[in-house]
């Protein structure tokens, strides 16, 4: 991994892009694991924002993706599985502040076996880890291709007070500002403001944040 580089190249952005703030950061899977790890790799600490997810869970003696797990258990116990797994991540590292993609799993859901996706069957689990990342202080990233509308309404009502947004659309310039439009619109109804946090008063509606920019690279296990 070329740290200096990447520093570097976020110092090169932001001289040539001055109107964006653009903050350095990671995705870093399975922190519960694999702190000491990355300790080995990078001091966390400097970076402006760390992203916690989680990819994989424990079959056996190895770690497996869900979409793996869907061919060996049935499909309800990976998802349960993947929502107890994430309490025992935001416990087991204080590394990350933001989790990301709560809907990982559910990528995976296996429709043309089992029928679509019910997130109300789930949502027990679902609200129970939200619960507890709000009350860790994290916020909730989600990206803007699967925008659920239940996930910043139960993140709103189980306490959450910021979200994050990422975008594959990073990818292709062209439809960032549709998809940063889109975001905006869709926080907004859920009670987040442009900046990503909470509104607690009607006070800040309409009012525009600064285009922020994060490149994630990822730091898996």
């Amino acid at each position: 991994m070329d740290v200096a580089g990447y520093f570097d190249c976020i110092d090169r952005c932001r001289r040539k892009f001055p109107d964006l703030r653009i903050l350095t950061g990671v995705e870093f899977g399975q922190p519960h694991l694999f702190d000491a790890r990355a300790a080995q790799l990078l001091d966390l600490s400097e970076l402006d924002r760390v992203n916690g997810s989680l990819h994989t869970l424990q079959i056996g003696a190895d770690r497996s993706e869900p979409n793996t797990l869907f061919r060996l258990w049935p499909a309800d116990k990976v998802i349960w599985a993947y929502l107890a797994e994430v309490p025992r991540m935001a416990a087991g590292s204080d590394s990350f502040e933001v989790f990301t993609h709560i809907d990982y799993a559910v990528r995976f859901w296996p429709t043309i076996q089992v029928g679509p996706f019910d997130p109300k069957r789930f949502e027990e689990g679902f609200r129970n880890a939200m619960r507890l990342l709000a009350d860790s202080g994290r916020a909730l990233e989600m990206n803007t291709r699967r925008l659920w509308s239940w996930i910043p309404q139960w993140w709103s009502e189980e306490g959450g007070r910021a979200v994050t947004f990422g975008s594959d659309a990073l990818t292709c310039p062209a439809r960032w500002p549709r998809t940063s439009r889109k975001r905006w619109r869709w926080s907004s109804t859920m009670g987040f403001g442009r900046d990503g946090a909470r509104r607690t008063s009607g006070h800040d509606k309409g009012r525009t944040a600064s285009p922020l920019v994060v490149p994630i690279p990822a730091l898996r296990g």
